[in-house]
């Protein structure tokens, strides 16, 4: 386990937190191809630095500035330490080492590589802060220049950073720029007005992340990319028009934008970044338009050939996918056209006022968290010709109702008992439920799907069937009345944060001696610590050398025995499911040893299928580790 884990991070590490330097105009990254590095050594009150040997021949070749003091609020780059020249600052991920106090920073005339922080599709540069006002470059850089304390490139073709506390309220971005750099706007709080010029071609990821004052966009169209996340948080923008020639839109674009009432996509738009990232896919960025609250209609461009809208929801040209129905609509009941065939992921999420839907028989395919957050739907109606679904007092599950697709979150009821034809509670299948207080699963039931009872808030006491054989992912994460829960014998894994943030319980009791527990702090857990980690105050019972008893005495939780180890019975197959080959790597123990699994999805590699609505296919390697 503790070799997986380490590589694990050390891909989440490259792919995530990856740091680069530009250097311009060659934009060759010398940082990469340096091959020596002296200790670090101070200079003056602020500044860290390093000596490099480019050729490692022996003899150093410049300076790299490493790092900067929390306390400083105005720095000025020197151009030279000990006869080198300094031309290289901040190329390591810097997110908490540059001062969050600084204010101003000048840059000199040798300095030819600043460094970027990578996460995800987005970069920023390594010159950031709340409190940044000013960056001033000597006019005899060749590779840096400044115009009223912003950044840019040398001949202000890439405008790389506008200080997140400059003062100004209006901005006019120069027509020399093509290129917006990644966060180059990010978080800057006081401009309400920004005019982006006709210039401009390319606008990167996070662009204009957090900018809270701004109402108005109006992106020009020369313009033909956005990048992911490009207006995150832009929580006051009620108006965007969007480039004529833009192709795509990508995931997160308008994510948070509250004020957000219409949007109109252009003819010339082809893939529009929708649904969600599963849990365990490894992401975080959520639909183009996530969280836009106020979102009242989409309309599109009756000359796209991709896209389609019909009373301001989105579909695909032809409908037979709904995409989105915007979140602030005010129908009460919404019955989806017949001819659609698939429902995306979040296509309603966050959809309050929505209290009753009903699907057509033409719909074959639901996505993940497609009813998620809508705290007022009480009743999902399946038409009775439907091939693939049905419904039951207005809960959905699959047509001969072995699944338990969705329990809508607005119904009333304190106590809910599964029925018995069912074998699998499905993904988020009672996620988000407050009212349930009570759960009985019956026998029969063998898989409890991730986040299936996630953030029920109300319950209480749930009984788990003696059938049960697996608990996934963040199964009852959140649900923070639960004191006491006892998984049977049966259950033969429990997946990552199966049992997190359960901040009431009190004592968890894992029957199967055997069972597979996720290898994570918080896989059973009261709550997390402000910067890493969980606790658990409760008990974990289970049987003397069981893995129980190894997972609780590695993190340091109460552990009490069970007296009398039951005979662990093989589990019966389970109801056919639709599922990726398993991939089992195992290494010998030579003690006491637990077993641990790790789950990871893919959704690229997801196959929706109608009997089971989108499950997550995964891919599971488990470990034999010794005990700790």
């Amino acid at each position: 386990m503790k070799l997986i884990k380490k590589l694990l991070a050390v891909t989440v590490s490259a792919a995530m937190t990856c740091t680069m330097c530009i250097n311009f105009p060659s934009e060759k990254n010398l940082i990469a191809d340096a091959a020596y590095y002296s200790d670090v050594m101070q200079y003056g009150d602020y500044l860290s630095y390093k000596k490099v040997d480019e050729n490692e021949d022996g003899t150093y070749d410049y300076i790299e500035i490493s790092d900067c003091d929390q306390s400083a609020t105005e720095i000025e780059i020197p151009e030279e330490i000990d006869g080198l020249p300094v031309t290289s600052i901040f190329p390591r991920d810097i997110s908490t080492a540059l001062s969050e106090n600084l204010e101003t920073i000048v840059i000199p005339k040798t300095v030819k590589e600043i460094g970027f922080s990578y996460y995800m599709e987005s970069h920023e540069i390594n010159i950031k802060g709340d409190h940044l006002k000013s960056v001033i470059v000597s006019p005899d850089n060749p590779y840096f220049s400044s115009e009223d304390g912003v950044l840019f490139n040398k001949n202000k073709t890439t405008l790389l950073k506008y200080p997140s506390a400059k003062a100004d309220t209006s901005y006019v971005i120069p027509e020399t720029v093509e290129l917006i750099e990644s966060c180059a706007f990010q978080k800057c709080q006081n401009l309400s007005i920004i005019v982006i010029g006709n210039g401009v071609q390319k606008i990167n990821a996070d662009a204009f992340k957090g900018c809270f004052a701004i109402e108005q966009i109006i992106v020009p169209d020369n313009v033909s990319n956005i990048g992911w996340g490009c207006f995150i948080d832009c929580i006051s923008l009620k108006s965007v028009k969007l480039s004529e020639n833009i192709t795509e839109i990508g995931r997160g674009t308008f994510r948070g934008c509250t004020s957000l009432k219409s949007v109109t996509i252009p003819a010339k738009v082809k893939k529009i970044g929708m649904g969600e990232l599963p849990l365990g896919t490894g992401g975080n960025y959520p639909g183009a338009f996530s969280g836009c609250s106020s979102l009242e209609e989409i309309n599109v461009d009756e000359n796209n050939e991709n896209y389609a809208s019909e009373n301001g929801i989105l579909f695909s040209k032809n409908k037979d996918i709904l995409f989105l129905y915007p979140s602030k609509k005010n129908n009460r009941e919404y019955t989806i056209p017949e001819g659609v065939k698939e429902i995306e992921d979040a296509a309603f999420r966050y959809c309050d006022n929505l209290e009753s839907i009903h699907f057509p028989d033409s719909l074959k395919t639901i996505g993940y968290y497609v009813f998620d957050g809508c705290a007022s739907l009480e009743t999902i109606e399946v038409d009775k010709d439907n091939a693939y679904y049905c419904d039951i007092d207005g809960v959905l599950f699959s047509k001969k109702g072995s699944k338990l697709i969705k329990y809508p979150e607005g119904k009333q009821n304190a106590e809910y008992i599964i029925p018995k034809s069912v074998t699998r509670i499905g993904y988020a299948a009672f996620s988000g439920c407050d009212g349930l207080k009570n759960i009985t699963i019956p026998d029969g039931v063998t898989i409890i799907e991730s986040v299936a009872f996630s953030c029920c808030d109300g319950l209480k006491n749930i009984t788990i069937s003696d059938s049960v054989e697996s608990i996934e992912s963040a199964a009852f994460r959140g649900c923070s009345n639960l004191e006491s829960i006892t998984i049977p014998d049966r259950v033969t894994s429990i997946g990552y944060e199966a049992f997190s943030h359960c901040s009431s319980l009190e004592s968890i009791t894992i029957g199967n001696p055997e069972c597979e527990i996720y290898d994570s702090l918080v896989t059973i857990c009261n709550g997390t610590y402000e910067c890493w980690g969980g606790y658990f105050n409760g008990i974990i019972y289970g049987y003397e050398n069981s893995t129980a008893q190894a997972y609780a005495e590695k993190y340091g939780y109460n552990f009490k025995v069970i007296n009398e180890i039951p005979d662990v019975t093989e589990p019966t197959e389970p109801t056919e499911i639709t599922t990726k080959p398993v991939a089992t790597t195992t290494e010998k123990p030579t003690e006491t040893t637990f077993t641990t699994t790790i789950i990871t999805t893919d959704p690229a590699e997801t196959t929706k299928s109608a009997e089971t609505t989108a499950p997550l296919e995964t891919t599971t390697s488990v470990v034999t580790t010794t005990k700790p």
